[in-house]
């Protein structure tokens, strides 16, 4: 789980800089997919989330 909570926030943090949602969704799934390659995750599932993490992260101007 903390690994999780990790990858998630490199995620947040790096897609912060991003300008469009493409930008933010493709770099989130780039960092996710990474981050589980780095931690022995699944990569597809970390693509998948870190996806999901650059368009909420977008959609909300939480990050």
């Amino acid at each position: 789980m903390l690994k999780t909570i990790a990858a998630l926030s490199l995620v947040a943090f790096t897609v912060s800089a991003c300008e469009t949602t493409m930008q933010s969704v493709g770099l989130g799934a780039a960092v996710g997919a990474v981050g589980a390659s780095a931690v022995g995750g699944n990569v597809a599932t970390g693509a998948v989330l870190g996806a999901g993490v650059g368009y909420v992260c977008d959609q909300t101007n939480g990050c």
